[in-house]
């Protein structure tokens, strides 16, 4: 087992970091612009030598990056560089979500069964991934469900209330019940501007499953 963290990183599943050297203020494109994360999923295992790149991500893939360097502030922060002793270093599990799935008239619950499916793999691969590696403290969130990720006019627009459930039920599979010490459900919220109202009701669909 490792005592540093895992966090999840919602990814684009075509490029690394996504378009964070663009306008886009996405969970994975603000990280990327604090931390060495792009340089991590472009680093590939020199002991598969055939594998030059993890990009377009598989389906229910996830790539594990153990040691990523965040250093600096985010967006707010004008992207100020940290002093040197302040600069942590995370792990990081790398995940695209269902893209705009549908939905049903309420925007909280999928209306196919197969995308719900898609979606739970994905979301058990994340687990796994931070199982084999020894985490026990993870940093998760509304993968695909929350602020400018999320329902409405987010980029992947998940149903949340679903999206609850599969972790839910997932976290207390035979699988994995019993191996997480902590986990924190990061939904950006926060992050004002016109996802305001969509994270306040993310972060009560969160509250009402695990608060």
């Amino acid at each position: 087992q490792t005592n540093r963290v895992l966090v999840l990183n919602t990814a684009n599943e075509k490029k690394a970091g996504g378009e964070w050297d663009g306008g886009i203020l996405t969970l994975e494109e603000g990280f990327a612009r604090r931390s060495n994360l792009v340089q991590a999923l472009n680093c590939t295992d020199p002991r598969t030598p055939a594998v030059q790149t993890y990009y377009p991500l598989p389906q229910t893939g996830a790539v594990y990056s153990p040691s990523v360097v965040v250093f600096r502030e985010g967006f707010k922060g004008g992207y100020t560089i940290w002093g040197d002793d302040e600069w942590k270093v995370v792990s990081v599990v790398s995940a695209p979500p269902v893209r705009r799935p549908k939905t049903d008239e309420t925007g909280m619950k999928y209306s196919f069964d197969e995308e719900k499916n898609l979606q739970r793999d994905k979301m058990k691969s994340i687990l796994r991934v931070a199982a084999l590696n020894g985490h026990t403290n993870l940093v998760l969130g509304g993968f695909g469900s929350c602020g400018p990720e999320g329902s409405g006019s987010g980029v992947y627009r998940n149903p949340v209330r679903d999206v609850c459930l599969l972790w839910k039920e997932l976290l207390e599979s035979e699988e994995f019940v019993g191996w997480f010490a902590n986990i924190v459900f990061a939904l950006a919220g926060d992050s004002g501007g016109s996802w305001a109202t969509e994270d306040k009701d993310c972060a009560k669909e969160f509250n009402a499953f695990f608060g």
